[in-house]
This record gives C-alpha cells, structure tokens and sequence, in this order.
C-alpha cells in the first residue's frame, strides 16, 4: 500500500480558499479535445483552472468523510471485495468510537444487508473481550433491532456462547419498559420457547427480592371458543373469577350449562364443571314439569366416573331425600321419580373424573 501524501497541492487557490484571479474556464470544446498538438501559446488561465480544480477535488475527498453523490439512488458509499472472502467495506474504529456509523433517511434504514446467494448472513456481528456483537438503539417509538424473516425463516435468531451465554436478551430501561415485547400473526405463537435437554420450556423469576407482583401475570380474558390442549387462560370477567387449562378435550374450572331433558326447567342455575384434579362438581338445580323423567341430562366424556355408578344423598324442595345416581354412560339419574312442580338439587354431586 502507498503512503499516504503528508501535503496536499495547491494552485491559484489562497490557503484560505480564495480562488487566484487568473482562472478562466475553458470552452466545451476545448474541454472535449484539450491541448491540441503543438498548439502555443497555452493559456495559464486554463490551465490554472485544471489544477486549480483537482486541488479542490483532493480537498475534499481528503476532508470529508462523507459522500453524497448527486446521482439519484447512487449510495454514498460502495465497495466491492476481492475475489476470494474480501470484505466490501471495512470500518475499525479506535477508542470508543464505532468502526460504522450509519443514518438512514427520512424513512430508509441505517443499514441494509443482503445475504448471499446459497446461505449468507445479511448482517452478522462478533464482538470481542465483553463487547457485544451488535448492538441496537431507536428513536422515539422506534425498534433498536428490528429482524423480518423470509417466507419460513425467522426473524431475529440467537445461539447462545459455547459455555453459559444466552441466545437473546432483553433488559427495559427505565420508565417501566419491557424487556421483550412478542406478538404472533395469525394462528402462530407470540413467542415459542423450547428447553434444553433437561431444562424447562420456560423459567420466570419475579423482579425484587420482596416481590409485588407474581412471576407470571396473566390478563383477563373470556373463555376461548376453540382453546387446544395446553392453553392456560384467567377469566376475570365470570362471577366468580377463576384461573382454567385445556386438558385432554376439558377446560378445567370452566362451568358448562346444563341443557336438561324434555319436561325439566332450570329456573336458577345448574352447571357442571371439572378442576385440574379431576374432580367433577354439579352445581345447582332443576324443576320437574309434568311428564318429567331421569335421566334430567347426560355427562360428556371426560366428566364421567368411569365403569361403575356413584351414587349421592340428595333432597328435594319439600325436604323429602333420595338418591342421585352418575351412571358410568354420564346419565344423572335419582331414585325417586320425578314429581310435577319439585325442585331437586344437586350440589351433593362431586366424584374424580376417570375419563
């Protein structure tokens, strides 16, 4: 590599930027063809203007590190490797300042890398000692990283050090901001965590030593209309606010409305609900019309006993006792038949689910 010029030149141009009185511009013509061969005199005006203009042209290439090109949609700084791994454009900055420092316009990114063709990154970052490998930060309401992914691929990926490290981290700064913010498109998951071999999904510590909060807080929400084994919901909107799951085609401490058979009227409330033990509860009661007969309605699967019958001490609105009957099918039967205007309950009703 040459050595770069300690001096620059200077010619019909003052130290203060004046340019000399003797500069006169040449013609197109002249600009075209230049000197002609033997042609004399030549003019010291022109040729004032010639170097007077080269030394402005290394001025300013060696004064500015910025470029703007006038060319529209030209970049202001392009460059090309070598043929073999060279790097287009190479930046090491000393102290603490930055081997790169790029703005975007009014609309456009700072930076914008390209992969290549087979399976290069379009961006990649390694830092040294504790320095980070990239490193983030918007403005206003502005994203600090913001990754989009192609049509399968995922946006923002994070591989962890060899020993300990974290693939991604997020800490909020102050004024209550997240460390993480994820929402999902359409039918995918805000966020899909996926342990080690022997560490859990997902691991959540409340913030303090004296924590206010608990270390997971889920918002409020009505029963979902097609939940999936797994889900997990708070429905604070129900008279009694409960916390339920999707187990095995079940929402758990969900209470279902009992829809009675023909001749029987629910002139209160009369549900049926199962806990995440297992446990299903009746709660409730019905009135016989004329006509009426058990079974008064059937349990789906997944709130019955299972093989055998369980039988309960019930009692109806004159106080006169009798049997309520779950037969393994889900049938809600009694031992007593069914008297025109009576209300029977069943809130005696509680058994362990066995399918």
């Amino acid at each position: 590599m040459s050595t770069k010029p300690t001096t620059k030149p200077r010619w019909a141009l003052t130290a203060g930027g004046a340019d000399a009185a003797n500069i006169a511009t040449p013609s197109p013509g002249e600009q075209d063809i230049g000197y002609t061969n033997g042609q004399n005199p030549v003019s010291s005006g022109k040729t004032n203007w010639l170097f007077n203009a080269i030394a402005k042209w290394i001025n300013f290439l060696d004064d500015s590190p910025n470029f703007a090109p006038t060319t529209a949609n030209a970049p202001g700084l392009k460059g090309t490797g070598a043929s073999t791994n060279g790097d287009g454009v190479q930046g090491q900055g000393t102290g603490a300042g930055k081997g790169g420092n790029f703005t975007g316009g009014a609309t456009g990114p700072g930076v914008v890398g390209a992969g290549g063709a087979t399976s290069g990154d379009g961006f990649q970052g390694t830092g040294t000692g504790g320095g980070n490998g990239v490193t983030g930060t918007g403005q206003g309401a502005g994203k600090g990283v913001q990754g989009t992914g192609g049509a399968t691929g995922v946006g923002i990926a994070g591989i962890g050090g060899a020993t300990s490290g974290d693939g991604v981290t997020g800490s909020g700064t102050a004024g209550n901001s997240r460390g993480g913010n994820f929402t999902g498109q359409g039918s995918a998951e805000g966020a899909l965590v996926a342990g080690g071999a022997t560490g859990p999904g997902l691991k959540a510590t409340a913030g303090g030593g004296t924590p206010a909060r608990g270390a997971i807080s889920l918002s409020s929400q009505a029963t979902p209309t097609a939940p999936s084994d797994g889900d997990v919901w708070y429905d604070g909107s129900a008279a009694t606010p409960r916390l339920a799951a999707r187990m095995n085609g079940v929402n758990s401490n969900t209470p279902v409305a009992v829809a009675p058979s023909a001749n029987w009227t629910v002139p209160g409330q009369l549900t049926y609900m199962r806990s995440p033990d297992g446990i299903v509860r009746i709660r409730g009661y019905a009135q016989a019309g004329a006509g009426a007969a058990w079974p008064i309605f059937t349990l789906p699967v997944g709130y019955r006993p299972g093989p055998f019958a369980r039988r309960f001490g019930g009692a109806d609105s004159t106080g006169v006792f009798f049997d309520v009957i779950v037969n393994g099918n889900g049938d809600i039967t009694a031992t007593a038949a069914p008297v025109n205007g009576r209300l029977y309950f069943f809130d005696c009703v509680h058994f362990l689910s066995e399918t």
